[in-house]
């Protein structure tokens, strides 16, 4: 039975300043890691995220501070970004929120298109001391052979499926790591025609083609638990509820948000790894950067070809979210010189931001002068005879 948990009532802005900061804690300590490992980015390169909202973009000018009015928001300009959804909890938690009302959006439009969807979790059998990379693959591998050459061409035409939304969530437990995916598939047929029997039809077929993929690959996947389907909004409602107790959580929460949401049964979301690991445990730290690895340069969502346009989205990388900058926003402050350098030798880079998101020169100016972080800081409506 599922048991639904009511939140508690919380102050937005401070449920929103907590986590800000959080991530900004997270994002040090994943720098740190990142450095203590030596992981590599593209090319061989230094990993972008230990440079993540340290470095300039241009050297040669200010870091900016940037708010947008009526959002409560703020952003830097002039400052790197990573981009990387899973080794940075700074751009990964942007990333993850667009995403998910992409698709959420995505969703919609097929609904009034007179469509329908339904999500499916495959599992497989996995083994304690696997890496992460070898049972991504083994998952990957098999779920590739359901709907590969002329057969799944096939199962495609029999049960109308225009199209997939793939994320593979990666929670660390007892027997290792246990890769699966979520799987959000897109019928041609409104929601009436997913009637009891298409649904036996679908689940029989496609449990038994992802059996025999396992299988070949040389894994085993349990008759009864190896593929589920959620079919409709209660289901859906009541299996995400399980996951975290934020009453709001969606199905596009699901795909978005898997590496932060709470792992079940004793296992750890690889956010949680992190997070373990900042409190000292080492062999957390490990097994984050095996993740991190793992998932280099991979999509948080895959859709198949054709299905964003579909339903009628943009193709936007992680790196240009990332950097996206609102277009309405305002300067409120620049640092010159050296003043962002001791703005992040301070760790103060969060509490930064949310003053920025303020609005408030004033109330800036004044934290950053309780740091002694004066000369090169510049605040346009404060000291506009400079």
């Amino acid at each position: 039975m599922t048991n639904f948990v009511t939140p508690p009532t919380r102050n937005r802005e401070t449920e929103i300043s907590s986590a800000v900061k959080r991530r900004f804690e997270l994002l040090g300590h994943a720098q740190s890691l990142l450095t203590e490992y030596d992981v590599k980015g593209r090319g061989g390169r230094r990993h972008r995220t230990i440079g993540c909202h340290i470095c300039r973009v241009d050297n040669e000018q200010p870091v900016v501070g940037i708010h947008v009015p009526g959002q409560n928001a703020g952003f830097f300009g002039n400052l790197q970004k990573c981009g990387n959804v899973h080794a940075c909890p700074v751009c990964g938690a942007k990333i993850s929120e667009r995403r998910r009302i992409e698709l959420q959006t995505g969703l919609d439009n097929l609904v009034s298109q007179g469509h329908s969807y339904a999500m499916g979790t495959f599992t497989l059998q996995h083994r304690h001391g696997e890496s992460a990379a070898t049972v991504r693959e083994r998952v990957v591998d098999a779920f590739r052979k359901i709907f590969a050459g002329n057969p799944g061409k096939r199962l495609r035409e029999r049960f109308g499926i225009l199209g997939f939304v793939k994320n593979i969530e990666t929670p660390y437990g007892s027997n290792g790591w246990h890769v699966h995916p979520h799987v959000i598939f897109v019928f041609e047929t409104s929601f009436h025609g997913l009637n009891e029997a298409f649904v036996s039809q679908f689940e029989g077929y496609i449990g038994r083609r992802w059996r025999m993929a396992v299988e070949k690959m040389g894994g085993y996947a349990d008759t009864d638990h190896g593929f589920k389907m959620v079919w409709n909004a209660l289901d859906i409602s009541g299996y995400v509820t399980k996951m975290n107790d934020d009453s709001e959580w969606t199905l596009a929460h699901e795909m978005s948000k898997g590496a932060v949401k709470r792992g079940r049964n004793g296992s750890r979301t690889p956010t949680q790894l992190l997070i373990d690991s900042a409190y000292g445990d080492q062999e957390a730290g490990r097994l984050w950067i095996e993740y991190v690895r793992a998932f280099a340069g991979k999509q948080q969502l895959a859709y198949t070809p054709g299905l964003k346009a579909l339903m009628g989205l943009d193709e936007k990388s992680d790196e240009e979210i990332s950097a996206e900058q609102e277009q309405h926003g305002e300067e409120i402050v620049q640092f010159h010189g050296d003043s962002w350098g001791a703005v992040v030798k301070n760790d103060i880079r969060a509490e930064v931001q949310l003053l920025v998101g303020r609005g408030d020169p004033q109330a800036l100016r004044q934290y950053l002068t309780d740091f002694g972080i004066i000369d090169g800081v510049w605040f346009p409506d404060l000291d506009n005879s400079g």
